[in-house]
């Protein structure tokens, strides 16, 4: 069966719990939205601008997420 792979950017809390764990287990225990998408050419300043918008917007940074 497929492992769950986490290939955000530093998030030791998420991959701890998500060491080793099944992909029924994270479908079971996990949402996301995707709020946008870029292409691949797009300069890496833009998609974190756009990274750090979604975060205000969604309230997910600090106190109120993972992130």
């Amino acid at each position: 069966m497929s492992r769950c792979v986490v290939t955000l950017g530093c998030v030791v809390e998420l991959r701890a719990v998500l060491d080793g764990q099944e992909l029924d287990y994270c479908r079971a225990h996990f949402r996301f939205a995707l709020s946008e998408s870029h292409a691949a050419r797009t300069a890496d300043d833009a998609v974190l601008a756009d990274e750090r918008h979604w975060k205000e917007i969604l309230r997910s940074r600090g106190e109120f997420g993972l992130n």
